[in-house]
């Protein structure tokens, strides 16, 4: 959850969540993180006003770079994080151990699976534009304003592909390094 990031929780967030999340939330959080420190949690709202709340530990950060297996994905996810997650774990299960990258049809990346996207270019950081097609995570938000080589621009896939290095971005796992599979886009077919 975007809000629980380190660098984005500052002192006014943590006051309204101490207040807004029951105690056992906070105990449940400290048993379930994994041995880095690290936990995950997930706040579901429903439509009829009921909230769940679930933290789990987070998976064990890669020993080696993430493969990227690219899916053309018409106008992307949207800016919205999609509580129904069967579209991505369909797409992971085409090419089990890749994690899907989501490329629009006019060939540019958007962002991947549960992460966003960068390029680096020499010393400059570089990521999709967050014009709706994609989800702008509080870890990109804090690259951007914090990081001054950083900066928001179209990426074709071939430009990813031949740049100095990729990596995502994440609010639990901050920055993942990646690589892109040299293989066919292929088509992303919704559930």
């Amino acid at each position: 959850m975007g809000i629980l990031h380190p660098a984005t929780l500052t002192p006014t967030k943590a006051e309204t969540l101490a207040r807004w999340l029951p105690a056992q939330t906070w105990a449940a959080a400290a048993e379930a993180t994994s041995p880095d420190g690290r936990a995950r949690l997930r706040i579901d709202a429903d439509p009829d006003g009921a909230v769940r709340i679930v933290v789990s530990p987070a998976r064990a950060r890669p020993e080696q770079p993430l493969s990227l297996q690219a899916f053309a994905f018409p106008g992307g996810l949207g800016a919205h994080k999609w509580r129904d997650r069967r579209l991505i774990d369909a797409l992971t299960a085409v090419h089990p151990g890749t994690v899907p990258l989501l490329v629009d049809t006019d060939g540019l990346v958007l962002e991947a699976a549960y992460a966003n996207v960068w390029i680096v270019e020499g010393d400059v950081l570089i990521t999709p534009p967050a014009d709706g097609r994609i989800l702008p995570g509080t870890t990109r938000s804090v690259l951007l304003s914090d990081e001054p080589a950083a900066r928001e621009e179209p990426i074709p896939l071939d430009r990813l592909a031949n740049a100095d290095s990729v990596f995502l971005s994440s609010s639990i796992n901050d920055r993942l390094p990646a690589r892109v599979r040299r293989s066919p886009v292929l088509a992303a077919a919704p559930l």
